[in-house]
């Protein structure tokens, strides 16, 4: 009888998730269905996953940042964007406290936190957080300094000693041996 009306009545207060599906008839109108926006809980899941760049600190290095991976959401009662605390795990990890421990990843790690010589991840607030930095590869040439991931899961520097093909030949910085 009637086509469905959608109505935002914040047009000019940029996005909003809430949708209500009215119904017009003769001089009413009725709201038949409200759709709401997703929950913040929902919100909240779909930040595990995002890519980012999380602090680490040091006491001999102070704070740097590294790539990580939203691992999961910590907080439970959140009433302000800096009660969001969120665990991250580093994608290039530079030493062993870093290296993300295996068994916590998949739920079956049984040791506490600080007991694991691995990483169970950092808490971090999210309002900490900064955008990924994408490696660049396009200026890679004899002498640039890269990572390269060692056998223990850690990644160190390494200078570039030689370029064969797609192949780099690296030497690590403080070492007479290759990569």
């Amino acid at each position: 009888e009637s086509d469905p009306i959608f109505c935002d009545d914040d047009e000019d207060e940029g996005d909003n998730d809430d949708i209500q599906i009215l119904q017009e008839t003769n001089d009413d109108i009725q709201i038949v269905q409200e759709k709401e926006g997703k929950s913040l809980e929902d919100e909240m899941k779909n930040l595990e996953g995002v890519k980012v760049s999380a602090p680490y600190s040091t006491n001999y290095r102070g704070v740097s940042f590294h790539n990580a991976v939203i691992f999961s959401v910590e907080s439970q009662e959140i009433e302000n964007f800096e009660d969001i605390i969120v665990r991250v795990v580093y994608s290039h990890p530079t030493e062993t406290g870093m290296v993300p421990c295996k068994h916590f990843l998949h739920g079956r790690c049984n040791r506490e936190d600080e007991d694991c010589k691995w990483s169970h991840g950092e808490k971090v607030n999210l309002s900490e957080l900064r955008e990924w930095e994408e490696g660049d590869w396009s200026g890679i040439k004899k002498g640039t300094v890269v990572l390269t991931q060692q056998e223990t899961g850690v990644w160190a520097r390494a200078r570039v000693q030689d370029i064969d093909g797609e192949d780099l030949v690296l030497k690590l910085e403080g070492s007479n041996l290759p990569a």
